[in-house]
């Protein structure tokens, strides 16, 4: 039986990027999740406005997806800065940004948390390496493997947003 306090079982693809990342310099770190900042930029700016609402991913609209990938950002850019200034921090399990953002809103916090995203990354780069102290839903984290985890999860929603407005395009 399961102990309350035990972690559910990751995914094996999972394991493997939070694994592979404590072997990733920051410099290399830093240069993937600059160009997955982009790569994501380009693929919300590319989303027309009127679109944000109507193109559907399973049960998410591409608005929902955008505030969902610019709220993991905030949490992200958050716990790493915590992580500067103190011993440990968490990762908030809000799954958007708070209210109700229409798709302008959700890129300008998605300059604003990514410049945060940055400079966090880039503080906490210089530090001892500290292990696990950033506690998050899948178990505790190092600085690292937030920034990995970063970089997949804007990789992998820009991909989804593209293939939104393919789908739209052919239709």
């Amino acid at each position: 039986m399961t102990e309350a306090s035990e972690q559910p079982a990751l995914p094996a693809h999972v394991v493997a990027l939070l694994e592979s990342s404590q072997a990733s310099p920051w410099t290399e770190l830093h240069t993937d999740l600059s160009e997955a900042q982009s790569s994501w930029q380009q693929a919300l700016a590319e989303m027309p406005p009127q679109l944000a609402t109507a193109l559907q991913d399973g049960d998410w609209s591409a608005l929902d997806l955008a505030s969902h990938a610019v709220n993991w950002l905030r949490l992200a850019s958050s716990a790493l800065a915590n992580v500067c200034v103190s011993q440990e921090a968490a990762l908030g399990a809000e799954n958007f940004l708070p209210g109700n953002p229409d798709l302008g809103r959700v890129a300008q916090e998605q300059e604003r948390w990514s410049e945060e995203l940055r400079m966090a990354a880039s503080t906490v780069a210089k530090l001892p390496e500290r292990g696990p102290v950033i506690a998050s839903g899948i178990g505790a984290l190092t600085a690292r493997q937030v920034v990995v985890i970063t970089i997949a999860h804007l990789s992998e929603h820009a991909t989804q947003l593209r293939s939104m407005r393919e789908v739209e395009e052919r239709s």
